[in-house]
């Protein structure tokens, strides 16, 4: 079989690529407004999912559907966790204009732990209204509960998020590379980390219920 075989793996693969490529795009392309970043969101997750599942799915079809479907939610969620981040800056502002102490030091841990919980949280709240439709007191106890159980997966996605954002920010000649690479890879990466974590809550959901 040639590698350019449509069922050859090397084709497959790159269309696999391709359509992460295509989905960072969407997601940031549609996040431009901001107010819709947590319906892009939730798209973006919907159709990831999907692709993680082995559906392969189209990308911009399942994606729009989604976009429209979670936007209310999706909105929501965007709005409280934003407000929780404000809230944990101003905190952060405020402890460093203190003396560093020893006890101003493990506030500032603390504030940081915290960042990184609800970043997590947030990420999973997404993915879980992608997957499920649940109420917003569902979504968040859910995603608390997924983010205590995988928060050593997950880390590596918020890692690599803020790698990303930092190399937006201060690496401008690579903004072209960043902006191509990263998102892919983050969605392909927590993609995969959801579809574990569901598949094991599904099953013990099941085995419960015989």
């Amino acid at each position: 079989m040639s590698i350019f075989d449509p069922e050859s793996k090397f084709v497959q693969l790159t269309n696999t690529m391709l359509d992460y490529l295509k989905l960072g795009l969407l997601f940031m392309a549609f996040s431009i407004p901001v107010v819709t970043m947590g319906a892009a969101a939730a798209a973006t997750m919907t159709v990831a999912l999907k692709m993680a599942r082995g559906e392969a799915p189209a990308v911009w079809g399942p994606f729009w559907k989604a976009f429209r479907e979670n936007f209310k939610l999706g909105t929501i969620l965007l709005l409280f966790f934003g407000l929780l981040f404000v809230l944990l800056g101003f905190d952060w502002y405020q402890v460093m204009q203190m003396e560093s102490t020893a006890v101003i030091r493990v506030v500032r841990a603390g504030i940081v732990l915290l960042v990184l919980v609800l970043t997590s949280t947030a990420l999973y709240s997404f993915a879980i209204i992608a997957r499920y439709e649940l109420r917003l007191k569902a979504v968040l106890r859910n995603a608390v509960i997924y983010t205590l159980l995988y928060f050593p997966k997950n880390l590596l996605t918020i890692l690599m998020i803020a790698a990303g954002i930092l190399a937006y920010a201060f690496l401008v000649p690579l903004i072209p590379l960043v902006v191509t690479v990263v998102p892919p890879v983050v969605i392909w990466y927590f993609a995969k980390v959801c579809t574990a974590a569901f598949h094991k809550s599904e099953s013990a959901a099941e085995n419960i219920a015989e």
